[in-house]
């Protein structure tokens, strides 16, 4: 399990190191968010093959679903167009402590919604949260930081976790992964050619 938890971090810090140098090289918002759909496609085709081997796939034909997957299209979409504008202004450094605020608003949502308890011990867990992230990373809280493109991506985050969590009430992961990134490749493809692409 360490292993796994070790290699995801290793994976996710590569990530965010290549965004910022897609970011350096000029991509644009509308390119950074068609190939980062479409890159999704095969991986998720590959995860149904898994899941089919392993467990079976769960898909449910339903409206509950279909709405909750458009709510993620346009979450993603929008989330998909600030890593351009976040990535532009922030280090990747930067960018990562910021967006581990999103964990603090998700747990202010569920104290209101009632799936979590606003006590004492969770103010200090918020509390031991900020203090961590922003020692870490040596980074200092600065209002100008927090400009609208990081705004709207801790947002969309957020919406995108929980909208994930009901959708899987549903749908398998890679169903949901395949579904989503298919309809927005296929609604965003125009002007794609092979000439382009290559």
């Amino acid at each position: 399990m360490i292993l796994v938890v070790f290699i995801t971090a290793l994976i996710s810090s590569i990530a965010i190191y290549i965004d910022k140098h897609l970011v350096n090289k000029g991509i644009s918002r509308k390119d950074y968010f068609y190939y980062m759909c479409i890159s999704m496609v095969p991986f998720s085709i590959i995860m149904i093959i898994v899941e089919t081997i392993n467990n079976g796939i769960k898909f449910e034909f339903s409206i509950i679903p279909i709405i909750l997957l458009i709510i993620a299209m346009f979450l993603r979409y929008k989330k998909q167009h600030t890593i351009v504008g976040c990535l532009t202004h922030l280090n990747p450094y930067e960018s990562s402590t910021y967006m581990s605020l999103g964990i603090i608003l998700a747990f202010i949502i569920d104290s209101i919604i009632g799936v979590k308890q606003f006590n004492l011990i969770s103010i200090a867990s918020i509390t031991l949260t900020l203090i961590g992230v922003f020692t870490i990373a040596d980074v200092k809280l600065n209002i100008k930081s927090l400009q609208k493109d990081l705004l709207i991506r801790i947002i969309c985050e957020v919406g995108l976790g929980y909208v994930a969590h009901y959708i899987l009430k549903y749908w398998s992961n890679a169903i949901y992964i395949l579904l989503l990134n298919l309809s927005l490749t296929v609604l965003f493809s125009k002007g794609y050619t092979w000439k382009y692409n290559k």
